[in-house]
């Protein structure tokens, strides 16, 4: 909320000074005209020089405003642009070449940049003080940033229909231009008439309760119940707390995408029981929904779901103790070891390879890369940790499931509970009624038959009942009026190839860590450059949050102390060797 006041009231001043700057143009002369227009691609009057009609900057860290793109009369000052680039933090070292972009009217946009770097190219860009962005599809959805042309460089396979349109659309934006253009740069013509005359695809909204956001949502219904002794932050604690409490019990009670399928509403509510009985059981919240435990440690890793659960559950089986008190103070040792299995949990990137292929690999590697590629298999006593949590937790949602379905036998089984599934015939669910109609073998048959209520009628005459197994036959087996988003289940998913065999994990955390060579993980590790980047930055970005989160003592309990210590000491460490990723030292030579 600060940044959206700090944002509107710097557009509010921008759009005053440049009224008052038209409007004092207007009574100028021409001479005073040309006067005002240099000082005011400046910002500051009396610091500029005026050669053969080029201005240049007396200030030598300011550029000249002659060779910017930034429009004289909307052109922010140096105060107010300070005031922009001081809210970025400490993200950027003085003299950065994206700050020097700033300052002559260009900006950068894409998810890897800092995040209060993107929220300022988005102020500025609002502010007509940046006329040039150079962004990928991130400016795509959801974001107010309007424009005058929109330049599409080259060919990608993630320009279709939809982000055409969704990009396109910014160019004269109704209400602000009355013409825009789209320019395509570098892209096959058969490829710009195909998605500008493509059907735009079908939106399909996602399931939106998980885990994770039930915690949240409990976090933040006891923050917001905390009281306040000021007056007016009370006040407006008291204003955000009933917000808050209207839109989760919308969330809850009307979600959007259940005004089409009344029953979905329903389930919703069967899957908050399901996300509050599962915090309960492993200690995440306690009787009465107030968070406790690991849940701060949770929270912070939300993104990262169902990964987030799994390390709680090492954390509170004590595993990750064990391993730091087995390999004591030896720290090469102990760092594997952690990284091993942190990347089991946050960097699943499959090889597509087979296990018994795994030995002809490494032997064919030997000697050639300091890649290792193959990630290790998870230590023994954590594997045996996560199936016994991956078999609680599936076990409640078997019965949430079921206990639903039972509730609801309209909705259980199929659309039609009293006809066969492909041919439509009805049959009679009530044979002791019609016992004379109906021939002996036919009420053997009725003796044996399965009785379900979640599984699907067509399933069901193959066999199956509402036993299911595993997570595969529950998505297999279960009637198609039952949603189950796999996405939103708290259970650790093995990549298996297209036989169901477990498949090699990449070990390009591990591997990146211990040799520091960018063009290793390009070659070996078979990961293009940036999405090295990507991947590498995410994989800091979750030892941060976890090294926080345990170091701020937002955990309790002693037993996690050491597990802290090793997990700031590997955070620091590790995001110095993604810093030097991009450093021209970083493709010679082996790492510490």
């Amino acid at each position: 909320l600060e940044t959206e006041r700090k944002e509107r009231k710097l557009q509010k001043e921008a759009q005053q000074a440049q009224r008052a700057r038209m409007a004092r143009a207007k009574k100028l002369s021409e001479d005073d005209r040309e006067a005002m227009a240099a000082d005011l691609r400046s910002g500051q009057t009396g610091q500029d020089i005026v050669i053969d009609g080029v201005c240049f900057s007396e200030d030598p860290t300011l550029p000249d405003p002659s060779f910017t793109f930034v429009y004289p009369e909307s052109r922010l000052t140096a105060d107010e642009l300070d005031d922009i680039i001081h809210y970025m933090g400490r993200d950027f070292a003085q003299g950065n070449p994206l700050l020097k972009a700033l300052h002559r009217g260009v900006g950068i946009h894409h998810a890897g940049l800092p995040k209060k770097y993107r929220q300022a190219v988005e102020v500025l860009f609002r502010c007509r003080h940046l006329r040039v962005v150079v962004a990928t599809g991130t400016l795509a959805y959801g974001i107010h940033m309007p424009c005058r042309t929109v330049v599409l460089s080259g060919d990608s396979v993630f320009l279709n229909a939809l982000n055409f349109q969704q990009m396109g659309g910014r160019a004269g934006r109704r209400g602000l231009d009355d013409m825009g253009h789209v320019v395509f740069y570098g892209t096959p013509s058969h490829k710009i008439h195909r998605v500008r005359r493509s059907a735009l695809p079908n939106m399909k909204g996602q399931y939106p309760l998980s885990v994770s956001l039930t915690l949240r949502l409990l976090v933040l219904h006891r923050e917001l119940g905390v009281p306040l002794t000021a007056g007016t932050l009370a006040g407006k604690r008291a204003g955000d707390k009933e917000m808050a409490t209207a839109s989760m019990l919308g969330l809850l009670q009307s979600p959007f995408f259940a005004h089409v399928q009344p029953h979905l509403g329903q389930q919703l509510q069967h899957t908050f029981r399901f996300g509050l009985q599962y915090l309960q059981n492993h200690g995440l919240i306690n009787s009465a929904g107030e968070p406790t435990g690991l849940a701060p440690l949770a929270t912070h890793l939300f993104w990262t779901e169902p990964s987030n659960f799994a390390f709680c559950c090492l954390l509170n089986a004590g595993i990750l103790d064990e391993i730091c008190e087995r390999c004591g103070g030896d720290w090469p040792i102990l760092v594997e070891e952690l990284l091993v299995v942190l990347a089991h949990l946050f960097c699943v990137v499959p090889l597509r390879l087979a296990a018994p292929d795994v030995p002809a690999l490494q032997r064919a590697l030997r000697g050639a890369s300091p890649s290792k590629v193959v990630l290790p298999p998870m230590p023994h006593r954590a594997r045996l940790a996560l199936e016994a949590h991956d078999k609680a937790a599936f076990r409640s949602l078997r019965q949430c499931i079921q206990s639903y379905a039972d509730a609801h036998p309209e909705i259980g089984g199929d659309e039609r509970p009293h006809s066969l599934p492909l041919s439509g015939v009805t049959v009679s669910r009530s044979p002791r009624s019609t016992a004379d109609r109906i021939p002996k073998p036919w009420m053997a048959l009725e003796a044996a038959r399965i009785h379900f209520s979640a599984c699907s009628p067509f399933a069901a005459l193959c066999g199956a009942g509402d036993d299911f197994q595993n997570l595969g036959e529950l998505m297999r087996w279960t009637s198609r009026r039952i949603v189950v988003h796999p996405t939103s289940l708290p259970l650790s998913r093995t990549p298996v190839d297209f036989r169901g065999l477990p498949v090699a994990i990449n070990a390009y955390a591990l591997d990146y860590f211990k040799h520091r060579q960018k063009q290793a993980l390009v070659r070996a590790n078979g990961l293009m450059e940036g999405t090295a980047w990507e991947q590498l930055k995410q994989f800091s970005s979750v030892l941060s949050a976890i090294s926080v989160a345990l170091s701020a003592g937002q955990v309790g309990g002693g037993a996690v102390s050491q597990v802290a210590r090793a997990m700031d000491r590997l955070s620091r460490e590790f995001r110095e060797a993604f810093e030097a990723f991009n450093s021209p030292h970083s493709n010679g030579g082996h790492g510490a």
